[in-house]
């Protein structure tokens, strides 16, 4: 491997010793330091990355490739645009930003990912160095284990089953018949809502916001192997979720059906028929 000959990272010429230009990946990381212009302390700036490095220097940034390897290798043979653009690429084809939101896979571990933190995780001592990090007794009462799901079962107390995550429109709402919005929202009081409107499905959204539907719109419907983007936590309760952005936490009314049961990534294909076909049925009312 070797750099280009210019000061051009992106596109300078390559040496003649290593003709081949290699995919290459810019990594950049923005804060917004004018937040904390009140915290420096003289020229000491109050920034510190979770493993109690208060300099800088511990910051990296990882890759794993997930592409299929005849794929990429295609675009590589095949991809010799100058602009560089992914758009005048034909071996690869793009999602758009709401489909890429939606490609996730269930959270196996049960970790704080977002909002602040109390203090940082796994005992790291604040260190601005040159010495070591010392290592005092570690007193972190961090439990890590397996993470609860993303949905509330009420298969048995209610007979309504979590049908998985969909999408909404705010100017095509998926959902029109009854809505309300709280700051004590759950997914109990969304279903017993929609129960009190006489309505089969109920979704939650933006974390207080409740929707009530007679029919599943299929356009909006939970998509087969699709996690979604449902990963706000309910106002009225944060150990559940309600929701997203644009994103609804969907279910379903599932008494008298021959299985009343909740959404599972693992087993979605099969249920994601059983959906459709009841959607079809419903459309052609």
């Amino acid at each position: 491997m070797s750099y280009p000959n210019s000061q051009n990272y992106d596109n300078g010429p390559c040496p003649s010793s290593h003709p081949v230009h290699m995919i290459s990946i810019f990594y950049e990381i923005h804060y917004d330091t004018a937040l904390f212009k009140d915290q420096w302390n003289g020229t000491q700036h109050p920034f510190v990355f979770s493993n109690g490095d208060a300099t800088g220097y511990g910051l990296h940034g990882d890759f794993l490739n997930g592409w299929d390897v005849a794929v990429l290798q295609n675009a590589v043979d095949t991809c010799n645009a100058s602009s560089g653009s992914v758009e005048e690429c034909l071996a690869v084809s793009q999602f758009s930003v709401a489909e890429s939101q939606q490609c996730q896979i269930p959270a196996t571990v049960k970790e704080e990912t977002g909002g602040v933190l109390q203090k940082l995780p796994g005992c790291n001592t604040v260190t601005r160095g040159p010495d070591r990090a010392p290592a005092p007794p570690c007193t972190d009462d961090a439990i890590f284990g397996a993470n609860s799901p993303n949905f509330v079962d009420l298969t048995l107390s209610k007979h309504w089953a979590y049908a998985g995550c969909g999408r909404d429109d705010i100017g095509d709402r998926a959902f029109r018949n009854g809505s309300t919005g709280s700051d004590d929202m759950t997914v109990k009081s969304c279903v017993d809502f929609c129960v009190e409107k006489g309505m089969p499905y109920a979704g939650l959204e933006f974390g207080r916001e409740c929707f009530c539907a007679e029919r599943l719109d299929p356009r909006y419907a939970p998509r087969d192997g699709i996690m979604g983007s449902c990963n706000y936590k309910c106002a009225g309760d944060t150990a559940q979720t309600c929701g997203g952005y644009a994103a609804m936490s969907i279910y379903h009314n599932c008494e008298g059906e021959a299985e009343c049961k909740n959404w599972d990534i693992n087993t979605v294909s099969a249920q994601a028929a059983s959906l459709a076909r009841k959607h079809a049925r419903q459309l052609s009312m």
